[in-house]
């Protein structure tokens, strides 16, 4: 009797408002470390307290926009209070940080350890930082609105 092996989950955070290649890029690299790739969004109250603006597209629909990519299986909102607590809920094998990944980041080793979760962290490498990067493109794109 073959004994079945454990899907590796990988879990990777973001506001993902306005995608691009770098994106692409993060995902596939995300898929390539694991089996299932899940996604948590930042909310839209938590994008205007980390970046002191709201969102171009609704949490409702980026979250719609990233269950059509085919290197992500599941997508979840973020806890509007608790922002590691999701991780808990779906005891990732790895955590995959954006290359320039800096928002509550912090503590999350001491989550994983104080919770006793196996998840190993690594961070992924930038793909053409200077062209494809969500900041970048926001303040082009919000010349033309």
């Amino acid at each position: 009797m073959t004994q079945r092996s454990k899907k590796k989950k990988v879990l990777i955070f973001g506001s993902f408002d306005f995608l691009h290649a770098g994106h692409f890029h993060f995902f596939e690299f995300a898929k390539s470390k694991g089996d299932s790739v899940i996604v948590v969004i930042a909310r839209d109250n938590t994008i205007v307290k980390l970046k002191g603006s709201k969102p171009f597209h609704s949490e409702q629909d980026r979250k719609k926009m990233l269950e059509q990519i085919k290197y992500i299986d599941e997508v979840y909102l973020g806890d509007k209070k608790d922002v590691y607590k999701i991780i808990k809920k779906i005891n990732p094998d790895m955590i995959v940080l954006g290359y320039d990944q800096s928002a509550f980041i912090d503590k999350l080793d001491a989550y994983i350890a104080e919770n006793n979760l196996i998840t190993k962290i690594i961070r992924a490498k930038a793909y053409k930082e200077k062209v494809y990067k969500s900041s970048k493109i926001k303040k082009y794109l919000n010349k033309f609105v």
